[in-house]
């Protein structure tokens, strides 16, 4: 009888290893949740921790209207699973509804029932996947080749056996959600609660794409303001998803798939998603609210994840839930959907939001870990909420905790930030999130875990958005705690600031003032992006933020008897305006006088004389003429092999030989260039695409496509070589900087 490998022998898949890993992490106890209390966690440096819930203050708000849709008590068997349709523009279009009409052999069909027989059949293979996909979605067929998946199966060749398991979970869709599922449109204030069986249902039909209408990238499309939710470009190897990190952004789906599957019961937790609005712009600059009546900590080992359960955790989102989750993007906000997939079922039903909305997601359960970010992300193992985090469940059955939703300003000129209207924007934004008078109108977790919000890609400016932060959390009651992301440095100076302003009593309106007096020239875009708000330089001297605001403190707290609302804008006029004086006073006093001695001796009186006895030589004009540019493109040399500045003439007695031809350019260089693109917005992310391409190409373009691959895609990250042929516009497209390789490559070929 043949036996297998001994199991000490045998090599362990992903899964096993990782599993391992985490194992001895939770016996070493490391992570940052374990604390109960975060103000007991001793990752972060706490001021002010010893206040008391009742010293905090809140404010109170009418609720005007406010809808809430509970679908999480309809189970599969234990009521009426009667399915009830509903296809319009107010609640989302069901794969499952008798309107959902497609056509096959130029007859209308229904597409549920040809969903339906695709997923009922066997699917072992990824092969098997692509076949039941596109049975459906025939027009996808040249952009979804499931490379993505393949690869994350070849990592982990155990979750192969959920692709069925995923698609009978689907077609479950019509008795798990038998109730149409409402929309939660812009500027209304709603709610929706699922249980985790029927989150994990969703997901799966958005893992086989059948959600219909949700693929069309035009603006002018149905659902153009709200996020795909099909799995497709996930899971597919494409122009715009070319990353490594995608496979690992796979490998998470996955595996929470694998948990679901994993137990004999489905999972009944619920999860709660609510949109919220700001009915009106809260006057900041009218607030009491001193600084000091929140705690802050400050940590630089602890990620906002990693912080305890049982506080509010910010999503640095994009307006379109999830980002390029779906797509090439993998920072903050793609990386939390990625280890808490339950967030993406949002992209289904959730608007993009206006500049007066916050997201609020409560009692989705993290699954994975994971390691390195951007590029460099990894999927590490199996999150157990329970065993990791010591966390919860609440009287509802919801996980305890709260993600929140904000997205930051893109700034593409970095000064502009400082001005009053964006500061008043990112505040609203910011208090939106985190205060307890809005949906859904019960308290929230009492500290906000937040971080540098709108920085990197946005352009934000870290120093003022932890100030707008810090301003939002007063008002709204709640404390802070700020993670630097392993700069000990600005860790360091979050705190100084801080005691600063509660050694000086400062409220929020004050130190509104105090910001909007930093929209002076003196801060140039340069000083913005080194990122010196805290201590910027005005010429040769260093004046630091702190003092400015000290003395600006003193001359308000001088009226601060004032009772009149009259009387303290006049202290905040004339603080604003002693600020821009001392700015000022900074700047002109920080450069030197200097006296010339001779000043005196100088002869004003007499006219200044040139020289006219001087000879025009044009000796040197040959020189000079060789300096001017060329007026016409002078002919290319001949009977040369290569001129002195490497310029080779085409061989044509080699290029005849190609099925395709080059034509140089009119100066007689081959026609190979490197364009920067920026990211479509249908992709959700932001940043640049880098392209080579290869211009005034004639004949067979395929074929000078087909020798580029063999050359260059042993160069191509992950081996992936992706390359666009337009016979129109005679030009060939490549992902990537390839400009030498191709050039070499043409030139050894004669053209």
């Amino acid at each position: 009888m043949c036996s297998g490998p001994h199991p000490r022998n045998r090599q362990l898949t992903l899964s096993e290893s990782l599993g391992l890993s985490a194992k001895r992490i939770r016996e070493d106890n490391y992570m940052c949740s374990v604390a109960n209390d975060i103000f007991s966690n001793p990752n972060f440096t706490w001021k002010n921790k010893c206040l008391k819930l009742s010293e905090m203050t809140t404010f109170s708000q009418t609720i005007d209207k406010y809808s809430k849709t509970d679908l999480s008590k309809v189970k599969n068997g234990s009521v009426s699973s009667e399915y009830v349709d509903a296809w319009n523009a107010s609640y989302v279009k069901m794969p499952c509804s008798p309107h959902n009409i497609y056509h096959e052999n130029r007859q209308p069909v229904s597409r549920w029932g040809i969903i339906e027989r695709a997923l009922s059949s066997p699917i072992k293979t990824v092969e098997d996947f692509r076949k039941a996909v596109l049975t459906y979605n025939a027009r996808f067929i040249d952009d979804w080749n499931f490379k993505h998946l393949e690869t994350a199966l070849k990592m982990e060749p155990n979750f192969e056996s959920l692709l069925s398991k995923i698609a009978d979970l689907s077609l479950k869709l019509p008795q798990l959600i038998p109730q149409p599922i409402p929309l939660l449109q812009r500027n209304k204030e709603t709610s929706l609660t699922l249980n985790q069986h029927q989150i994990a249902c969703l997901l799966a039909n958005a893992f086989y794409c059948t959600f219909p209408h949700r693929n069309a990238k035009s603006k002018d499309s149905e659902y153009a303001n709200y996020p795909f939710i099909n799995f497709g470009t996930l899971l597919s190897l494409n122009f715009e998803n070319a990353r490594k990190a995608t496979v690992h952004k796979v490998l998470c789906i996955l595996h929470y798939f694998h948990r679901i599957f994993s137990t004999d019961e489905p999972p009944q937790g619920l999860v709660t998603y609510t949109r919220r609005c700001l009915n009106k712009s809260v006057l900041f600059e009218c607030s009491a609210v001193p600084i000091k009546s929140i705690a802050f900590g400050v940590s630089s080992t602890c990620l906002i994840e990693d912080a305890n359960p049982d506080t509010i955790q910010v999503d640095f989102a994009n307006r379109f839930l999830g980002g390029g989750v779906l797509h090439g993007g993998c920072v903050q906000e793609e990386i939390l959907c990625c280890i808490r997939p339950e967030i993406l079922v949002g992209l289904l039903f959730f608007e993009s939001m206006e500049s007066n909305e916050a997201l609020i997601i409560e009692g989705a359960e993290r699954y994975s870990r994971y390691t390195g970010y951007g590029n460099t992300f990894k999927w590490a193992g199996d999150f157990n909420e329970a065993l990791d985090a010591k966390n919860t469940r609440d009287e509802q059955g919801r996980w305890k905790g709260t993600i929140v939703a904000i997205d930051a300003i893109v700034f593409d000129r970095r000064k502009s930030q400082f001005t009053v209207e964006p500061i008043r924007r990112e505040l609203n934004k910011a208090y939106a999130g985190f205060s307890d008078d809005l949906a859904p109108y019960r308290p929230l977790p009492r500290v906000v875990v937040s971080g540098n919000w709108g920085c990197g890609a946005f352009g934000g400016n870290r120093e003022l958005k932890y100030l707008i932060q810090l301003m939002a959390c007063a008002h709204a009651g709640k404390s802070l705690a700020y993670c630097t992301f392993s700069d000990d440095k600005f860790a360091k100076r979050t705190l100084e600031v801080f005691e600063a302003l509660c050694s000086s009593s400062c409220t929020v309106g004050q130190l509104w003032n105090i910001l909007i007096t930093l929209d002076v020239p003196q801060l140039n875009n340069r000083t913005i992006r080194e990122q010196q708000l805290f201590e910027y330089s005005e010429g040769l001297q260093k004046k630091p933020f702190l003092e400015l605001y000290r003395v600006a403190i003193d001359e308000l707290n001088t009226v601060k008897s004032n009772s009149t609302m009259n009387a303290l804008s006049r202290s905040f006029s004339r603080a604003q305006f002693f600020c821009f004086s001392t700015l000022r006073s900074a700047s002109v006093k920080s450069w030197p006088t200097i006296d010339n001695p001779w000043r005196d001796k100088l002869d004003t009186s007499k006219p200044l004389t040139y020289p006219k006895n001087f000879v025009v030589s044009k000796e040197e004009f040959k020189y000079v003429e060789m300096l001017k540019p060329q007026a016409f493109v002078p002919p290319s040399p001949q009977g040369v092999e290569i001129t002195p500045s490497g310029w080779v003439p085409p061989r044509p007695e080699l290029s005849s030989k190609k099925p395709y031809t080059i034509v140089r350019s009119k100066n007689h260089m081959l026609p190979v260039y490197v364009i920067v693109k920026k990211k479509k917005r249908a992709e959700q992310t932001h940043g640049n695409r880098t392209l080579t391409v290869i211009k005034k190409v004639g004949g067979d373009l395929s074929a000078l496509a087909a020798e580029l691959e063999v050359l260059l895609k042993p160069k191509c990250e992950a081996g992936h070589f992706l390359c666009q042929v337009d016979e129109a516009t005679q030009k060939i497209v490549i992902d990537g900087i390839f400009v030498d390789e191709v050039a070499q490559y043409l030139l050894d070929n004669g053209f």
